[in-house]
């Protein structure tokens, strides 16, 4: 196979993984795995799943540590009961040959997030979480910790995609000062630009801020929960009011207990170039000891805000004010524009978010709070 030099990979070199054999599957693998510069990993039916008592940094030989350290071992079957702040390792349907030159990464995806559930890809010889390391031949497993909520966790359900790299860098100041003028990567709500100045970090970062909009005020999860959320779901089948509720916050800010999962936005409109993918840092403490995001992969054509998923990681209550600085985004370059960038042309759940969208399972019957 011939291999293109470059940075992320495309929808359509995804593509020729699946034909070529670098992406396998027992079972036939669905077009709408792929995403514009990622792909969609799967729960396999008859798959292993192990009861963990602790998580656990991979290291060696992860299939001996399972079957060595868990309480127990499950198969997924047609509908399979996880407990929540409970930590499961979930062998995954699709294994991986990469070549020599090309190393993966995985995210959350954007619905796993929004409903508090912490995964990360591990692999059978790792020594971290969600790295593949370069030429891996091998089977990919997940640890599932859900946060809020009980779960029932049904065959083929895809919590996180994958992207797959060739010699990828960080873009350096220079570089990304000089995309995002010419790109606009902020926006204001109206569609303004904002001066790179603004959000261009000595780093390479592009910093986002937080808007705590009186009229769009979000959400936490309730800790009252004693619902089971079905995995999946219909879209917009399940009442928001049974998992959460509206937060409060008034004009000093947002105070976030801990312990406590919210759903906040963006001040700004990232704006994805069509060339480029942007990641989220999920906890960077020098702005406080909070996680900011789970699900922090945006695809190229991203034209929206960003749903903040937050956690408050500390024994104290934090607060949040208005315009604070909670992230930043890391910028990548693709191997070439995607054929089918994120939007509503590919049926992307999110698009158009101009509020704070719980996950596609719920339909908002919450009252907002004046």
């Amino acid at each position: 196979m011939a291999i293109m030099r470059g940075n992320v990979y495309t929808d359509e070199k995804i593509g020729d993984f699946i034909r070529d054999g670098t992406i396998l599957s027992e079972n036939k693998i669905d077009d709408g795995q792929i995403q514009p510069s990622s792909f969609d990993l799967r729960c396999g039916l008859g798959k292993k799943i192990w009861h963990m008592p602790y998580a656990s940094i991979p290291d060696g030989n992860l299939v001996d540590l399972l079957n060595s350290s868990s309480h127990q071992t499950l198969e997924l079957d047609k509908k399979t009961f996880l407990h929540k702040n409970t930590v499961y390792v979930v062998e995954l349907e699709e294994k991986l040959n990469l070549p020599k030159e090309i190393s993966a990464r995985s995210n959350p995806k954007s619905t796993t997030g929004r409903i508090d559930v912490h995964v990360r890809l591990m692999t059978e010889d790792g020594m971290d979480f969600d790295n593949v390391r370069k030429g891996y031949n091998g089977k990919l497993f997940l640890e599932v910790v859900s946060n809020s909520f009980n779960l029932n966790l049904q065959p083929g359900y895809s919590f996180n995609q994958i992207r797959f790299f060739d010699e990828t860098k960080k873009l350096d100041s220079g570089m990304l000062e000089y995309l995002a003028r010419s790109e606009s990567l902020l926006k204001e709500l109206n569609g303004d630009r904002i001066n790179p100045e603004d959000y261009i970090g000595s780093n390479g970062e592009v910093y986002i801020k937080l808007n705590l909009d009186p009229e769009d005020k979000g959400y936490v999860a309730r800790s009252d929960c004693s619902e089971t959320l079905n995995l999946p779901s219909e879209k917009a089948s399940l009442p928001l009011s049974k998992y959460f509720q509206n937060a409060i916050f008034n004009n000093d800010g947002l105070v976030i207990m801990p312990n406590s999962f919210y759903l906040l936005k963006s001040k700004e409109i990232a704006n994805i170039p069509k060339d480029h993918c942007a990641e989220m840092a999920d906890i960077s403490t020098n702005l406080g000891e909070f996680r900011s995001h789970y699900a922090g992969f945006f695809d190229p054509g991203w034209n929206d805000i960003a749903v903040m998923e937050v956690r408050n990681t500390s024994k104290i209550p934090f607060l949040l004010k208005n315009n604070q600085t909670v992230s930043s985004l890391l910028f990548y370059k693709l191997i070439g524009e995607c054929k089918n960038p994120y939007g509503v042309g590919i049926g992307s759940n999110y698009s158009g978010q101009r509020e704070i969208k719980p996950a596609k399972f719920f339909y908002n019957d919450l009252k907002p709070i004046k």
